[in-house]
């Protein structure tokens, strides 16, 4: 059943996504620049968390105004599971940062499972999965030491944040 919205409520929601989705990216740029600063590397993963809030939250705009995409949540599941099972294999290699980092893939995961239940459009969808599996290959080389195809981060993350802006930002189709 297709749902209508006047228009002052359409575009107040997508100024909020817009000014969410530019949030997500104004935190993860600061993200980066912590990351690579001796000794911020855990304000470096909340910036990064703080962008995951922020995409969450456009996740969950897009669920309150469509609806959720409830044949989806066997997906949503499995993100979680495969999130679970990830979090015990890295969790002996995390050392000091295993409360962090735990918190951190707690709220990506959260952030992904919304992404798979909304009823966004696709490319921000898949642009969410994909800062996951870009956040996972930065997991895996740093806590059980497997090398990752050199490049491969950048191209996901990047990739993954072009995703989210543009699918965020896109206004409703009629």
């Amino acid at each position: 059943m297709r749902r209508f919205y006047n228009r002052p409520t359409m575009k107040k929601a997508c100024v909020l996504l817009a000014w969410l989705a530019g949030w997500g990216l104004l935190l993860s740029s600061a993200g980066d620049v912590l990351l690579e600063i001796d000794g911020l590397f855990v304000f470096g993963m909340a910036a990064f968390g703080a962008a995951h809030v922020c995409y969450g939250l456009a996740f969950v705009t897009l669920i309150r105004r469509d609806g959720p995409n409830i044949g989806l949540w066997p997906l949503a599941m499995g993100v979680l599971g495969i999130s679970i099972v990830l979090g015990v294999w890295l969790a002996p290699g995390m050392g000091a940062l295993t409360a962090p980092a735990l918190v951190y893939q707690l709220i990506i995961s959260l952030m992904v499972m919304l992404a798979v239940l909304s009823k966004a459009p696709l490319i921000a969808r898949l642009g969410a999965a994909l800062f996951m599996l870009s956040d996972t290959l930065i997991a895996v080389g740093m806590f059980r030491n497997v090398e990752v195809p050199l490049g491969s981060v950048w191209i996901t993350y990047a990739a993954a944040q072009i995703m989210l802006a543009w699918g965020l930002t896109r206004p409703a189709e009629d």
